[in-house]
């Protein structure tokens, strides 16, 4: 995610109210409101990495079985975990289409299968720390993927039949990510197209 602006502390009633008028977005975790300022070129160009690859990956599942299995969000669509009582905005979310709870009235999904964040040196604290901690606790969750924007390294963190999340890292842009939550693979100098980071063929 992005640079850090902290506000005083709320509660989640307020905190969803003031995002309805907001022009930025904000987090909400613990009581505080974490702004989100606008992002890098490269943050969003890995992100438009993913989704792409994500939506193809989805389409040509969709078309072969005939039904869509998932839905894949953007950074646009606000996370809520209850059993941390808090909100995020994470880059990239891809939930079972069939368990997806979607809240009308406050606009946020609930019940997500992968969750992908695209850090910066900045940010890298909170979506190890309270935002990996607050993902952890969520039932569906069944994988969660760190994407260095600066340099070319990616942690793919993955629950397994124990409860354990196993850590799996890559750093040889050659290599191929296997998704644990879903059945897809993805070579890693593909997530940084257009970046810097990015090696021509």
């Amino acid at each position: 995610m992005f640079l850090l602006v902290h506000t005083p502390v709320v509660s989640a009633s307020e905190y969803l109210e003031r995002e309805k008028l907001a022009l930025d977005r904000s987090e909400y975790n613990n009581r505080e409101i974490t702004q989100i300022p606008a992002s890098q070129p490269s943050h969003s160009l890995i992100c438009v990495n993913l989704l792409c690859n994500f939506m193809g990956f989805a389409d040509e599942l969709n078309f072969l079985q005939q039904k869509a299995f998932y839905h894949i969000f953007s950074i646009q669509l606000r996370l809520y975990i209850p059993e941390y009582n808090s909100f995020t905005y994470p880059d990239v979310i891809m939930i079972d289409k069939n368990k997806m709870i979607y809240d009308e009235k406050d606009y946020y999904v609930q019940n997500p299968l992968l969750i992908i964040e695209v850090f910066s040196p900045k940010t890298e604290n909170n979506d190890r720390g309270w935002k990996f901690e607050a993902y952890r606790a969520i039932p569906s969750l069944q994988e969660y993927v760190l994407v260095a924007q600066n340099r070319c390294h990616i942690e793919q963190y993955s629950r397994n039949s124990e409860n354990q999340w196993l850590l799996k890292e890559y750093s040889n842009p050659q290599n191929f990510i296997q998704f644990t939550s879903i059945p897809f693979q993805l070579e890693i100098n593909t997530i940084y197209e257009n970046t810097e980071i990015y090696i021509e063929k």
